[in-house]
Order: C-alpha cells, then sequence, then structure tokens
C-alpha cells in the first residue's frame, strides 16, 4: 500500500498516477527500448532578462517578472478646466491595487527532465474523461513539431494558470503527461508511455509555492501565477499504425496533461489533451528494397469469340512497399492469342478496410489465428484510376502479338496500411484490367507507408538513430542533415 492521495478520492480509477511503486520495474526494455534521459542542473540566474528556452519559440516573460502594484494617479489639472474630477481614476487606481499579484513560475533546473516510463495498467480513463476544466486552473500543451517519428523525442511545455485571490487554499498534487495510441472502433488504448513532472520526490517550483505549505509532500499550496513545465516523452521504434481517419474507423495519437489538486477542500483533476501525428520508424537502408522475385499475378481468359484462343495477362510488382503522395509502378505484360486487339488497360487503386467485433482466439504464445477471422463488416473504396487508350503512342496488341507496358497510379496522401489489430485492419489492393471484347483482370497487393519513416526529419535523425543501434547491437553511425553533399567517402 502507499499512502493516502487523492488517486482514492475518484470512483472513476485514476489510481494509476499515484500508486507506482518502482517505475523501472514497470519498464519493459525488450518491448520499448527507450533511452534514459541524463538529469543535468544548469541554474537560472537571477539576473537573467530572459529564460534560456530552447522549446518556446514565442517570446516568453521574464521569470523576476512581477506586476508593479505602485500606480501613480493622473493630476487633475488638465482635466478640472474641463469640468471634470480625477474621482473615476482613483478608483481605478484603487481597484489595480487590490488586484492579487500574478508571478511567474518556471522550473529552476530546466535540465532535469522526468524519465518515461510505461504504466502497469493502461490508462482506460483517459478515454472516458479526456478533457476537464475548473473555474482555478488551466493548462494548455504546447508541442514543437507536427509530426514525430519511433524512436525519437516528443518534447513540449504544459502551460499552467493558476487564477484565484489569495483568500482561496489551491494545492497541487501530482502532475503528470500521457501519450496514448487510440484504436477508434472500440476504444481500445494499444501504446501508451508517461511521464511524471510533479510528485512527491520533485515539487513545484518555489517561486509559485505558498511559505505555508513548502513543507508538504502530497499536496503543496500555491499561489495564484503561471507555470511553464517542460516535458519529454521518449518514443519506442514501433509505436504502432499511423493515424488513420474513415467514416467508421480511427487511429489516433493523443497526449494529456493531467494535474491532481485541491480547490478549497475539494479534491479535483484537471486534465487537458491535444491530438499529435505519431508514426512507426522504419529502417531507410531496407524498407524500399526491390523484391529478389517480382510479386506477379496472371490470369488467362479464353474469349467467347476467339475460339480456343486465350489472352494471357501478368502484372506484376518489383517493389512491395510504396510511400504515399507518390506514384506506383506496374508492369503489364499482354499475350494476346486472339484475332481481336487489346484496346485499352485500365488500373484502380483500392481500399479495403475490415472490421472485428470479437478478439482473435490464440493458439500460443504470441501466436494467433488472424489470418482465419471473417470480418464482421467490410468497405471498400476506390482511391485513384489510370486509363491506356489507343493513341499515338500505343498502337494496342494486335493479334498473335505479345508487348509489355509499365503503367503509373498515383497514391493518395495520407494514406497508410494498418496491419490485423484486434478490431481494424486495412489494406490496399491495384487492380489490372485488360479490355478487348471482355476484360481480364488482376489484383496485387502492396503496402502503403507515410513518407517520413524511410525519409527521418533532420531533428528527431540522431535520437533515432541511436534506437535503431540500441536495438541492433551496432554503433551509430549517420550522416548530419544536409551535408550528405559533402561528407567524405569511407
Amino acid at each position: 500500500g502507499h499512502r493516502a492521495s487523492f488517486g482514492h478520492a475518484m470512483s472513476t480509477g485514476f489510481d494509476y498516477l499515484i500508486g507506482v511503486p518502482n517505475l523501472d520495474d514497470t519498464f519493459n526494455r525488450r518491448a520499448f527500448p527507450l533511452e534514459d534521459i541524463k538529469e543535468t542542473s544548469e541554474r537560472v540566474s537571477s539576473r537573467s532578462e530572459t529564460p534560456q528556452n530552447i522549446l518556446d519559440h514565442s517570446p516568453t516573460p521574464n521569470l523576476n517578472f512581477r506586476p508593479s502594484t505602485q500606480v501613480v494617479a493622473r493630476t487633475g489639472a488638465g482635466r478640472s478646466s474641463r469640468g471634470r474630477s480625477s474621482r473615476g481614476d482613483t478608483t481605478r487606481n484603487r481597484a489595480k491595487q487590490r488586484q492579487p499579484n500574478h508571478g511567474l513560475g518556471t522550473s529552476e533546473e530546466p535540465g532535469r527532465l522526468a524519465k518515461t516510463f510505461v504504466r502497469p495498467m493502461p490508462p482506460h480513463e483517459l478515454l472516458e474523461h479526456p478533457v476537464t476544466f475548473n473555474s482555478r486552473i488551466t493548462m494548455h500543451i504546447a508541442v514543437m513539431s507536427p509530426l514525430y517519428v519511433g524512436g525519437a523525442r516528443v518534447d513540449g511545455r504544459l502551460n499552467i494558470h493558476i487564477h484565484g485571490t489569495r483568500l482561496d487554499d489551491i494545492r497541487m498534487g501530482r502532475v503528470g503527461i500521457d501519450l496514448v495510441g487510440i484504436e477508434g472502433m472500440r476504444k481500445v488504448v494499444f501504446m501508451s508511455v508517461t511521464s511524471e513532472l510533479v510528485d512527491e520526490d520533485h515539487p513545484p517550483p518555489a517561486s509559485i509555492l505558498h511559505p505555508m505549505g513548502e513543507n508538504q509532500t502530497i499536496s503543496r499550496k500555491v499561489k495564484p501565477s503561471r507555470l511553464f513545465l517542460l516535458f519529454r516523452l521518449n518514443l519506442p521504434l514501433n509505436v504502432g499504425p499511423g493515424p488513420f481517419h474513415s467514416v467508421r474507423a480511427r487511429i489516433r495519437y493523443v497526449i494529456h496533461g493531467t494535474i491532481m489538486a485541491t480547490i478549497n477542500g475539494i479534491k479535483t483533476i484537471i486534465r487537458c489533451s491535444r491530438d499529435i501525428r505519431v508514426i512507426s520508424a522504419l529502417d531507410p537502408e531496407k524498407t524500399l528494397l526491390p523484391l529478389e522475385v517480382p510479386l506477379l499475378a496472371t490470369e488467362e481468359h479464353a474469349l467467347r469469340w476467339g475460339g480456343h484462343n486465350t489472352l494471357k495477362v501478368t502484372a506484376g510488382l518489383f517493389r512491395a512497399v510504396w510511400i504515399s503522395g507518390t506514384a506506383a509502378y506496374v508492369d503489364v505484360s499482354i499475350i494476346n492469342n486472339t484475332r481481336r486487339r487489346v484496346h485499352k488497360i485500365r488500373l484502380k487503386l483500392k481500399r479495403h478496410m475490415l472490421a472485428y467485433k470479437r478478439l482473435c482466439v490464440a493458439l500460443a504464445e504470441n501466436k494467433s489465428v488472424g489470418h482465419l477471422r471473417v470480418p464482421d463488416w467490410t468497405e471498400r473504396k476506390t482511391l485513384a484510376h489510370s486509363k491506356l487508350n489507343i493513341r499515338t503512342r500505343w498502337k494496342g496488341v494486335h493479334g498473335n502479338q505479345f508487348d509489355v507496358v509499365t503503367r503509373e497510379i498515383d497514391i493518395p496522401r495520407n494514406q497508410s496500411t494498418v496491419k490485423t489489430g484486434r478490431f481494424l485492419q486495412v489494406k490496399y489492393f491495384v487492380d489490372i484490367a485488360v479490355c478487348t471484347c471482355s476484360t481480364v483482370g488482376v489484383q496485387l497487393p502492396l503496402t502503403i507507408i507515410h513518407i517520413n519513416p524511410p525519409d527521418i526529419m533532420p531533428n528527431h535523425l540522431p535520437q533515432v538513430s541511436s534506437a535503431f543501434s540500441e536495438h541492433l547491437g551496432k554503433k551509430s553511425e549517420y550522416l548530419i542533415a544536409g551535408r550528405e553533399f559533402f561528407a567524405p567517402r569511407q
């Protein structure tokens, strides 16, 4: 057991923010190769005008800023000549003097960031209560990048604004950050990493603490102020499927900020959230390699008016993985043993979304019969199409002739293959149809990924390279982005 805290005040189950006996024991390094963050201590000088915060691109107020309560009243000489007195100005000045002195608080040791760990139980209560408001405490999450890759770090800032007057008894408990991956089909958490910013061992900055509450360990009395807490979450290499959105299914990644507080004797939880884009990291040296043997599909059909003669169509892909937003190239081989001419070739890119209502039965450890599952419903949609007709550059395929044509089809952006999960699967196919008097068609499967897993962004390149080297047991070697052209040969 542990000491009583705010987690026992709610019946919806918030004990996951409190009772973690040993964070290192709950951290599965084999499943999540996260890198511990080294703690450094860098004191901020009280004479500095602006804090050295590389995460904040907006102008940040001075840490020693305090609104002055000494207001110089305007002289009424100029207004007395117009028959007006300065009584209204004096009233406003007195009202300004009664306003509380809102200070600014930030971490006294900005270099020391909390470690990333995995909770023993998934935080399912975040799905039911993603946002909770309070009039005394408001907060907002600011992240520094629109997209994150597995193996990198999510850097951001939690902005907390404590309202109220000096008479309000506001006590702050734990403050945590959770990044969860949610499968919107059945509202299931499939990925979760956490970082505790404020707990018993790491109090809030002393500038916002009330003098009477400095010796308390569980909940500390704070003053009306503004607080900026920097956080950093280490991501595993494989975070799961990329973001996906459809009418009936959705995969999203949400970052939550949670504060456990006591306001005037009432225990409450304040939470905010925002969606971010997270994708798994792929090895750039192996992802886009061509296949040793091309992926082929063949169909041979005897035409009704062609006697016993046949039309044979073979389609092939030299690569199994393609990037969304680019074009896929398909080789089409046509052997026309009929007397009719082939006059049209059609290509269609289709998406098949399969949904399941029940979990897959497991036969043994890490083995299942997922390939034998029957979906409860299937949604098919045509995303793109391409057509080749008889024109000046292509005369068709006449009878008793042979021809090979390479066709391209555009892949829309924001498309990604979702492997078979517990309730959702997304697959992509290319349908090739060769038309004479009748149609002969074949189908090829292909895997679509986001553009950034193989082409990692420069800001995330060192972290992802280190994560790959730790996972593969090799020395980390990478070139600095923008200098590959001038790098010497090795």
